[in-house]
């Protein structure tokens, strides 16, 4: 069917940190990996479709300077139109 994307949903790599949010360290780089293909859930005011998040701030470990840091993600689709 020309026009067409395929609608699989990949497995990210790194830790699982929220829904659908992944990351991991390479090169001293925090790399967040969020699938857009992921099915979403409406919003809790049910305006958006969440896609990824990690349900307020979580706690990044970096290891190499002992010290924590926090990651808070929403990736969300507006309702279009």
């Amino acid at each position: 069917m020309a026009g067409k994307t395929s609608k699989t949903v990949t497995r990210c790599e790194g830790d699982l940190t929220g829904r659908n949010v992944y990351t991991r360290v390479v090169d001293r780089k925090l790399v967040i990996e969020i699938d857009l293909d992921a099915p979403g859930a409406p919003s809790s005011s049910g305006k958006n479709i969440v896609v990824a998040s990690t349900g307020g701030n979580q706690a990044i470990s970096d290891v190499a300077k002992d010290r924590i840091g926090k990651l808070g993600i929403n990736f969300y689709f507006p309702p279009v139109g």
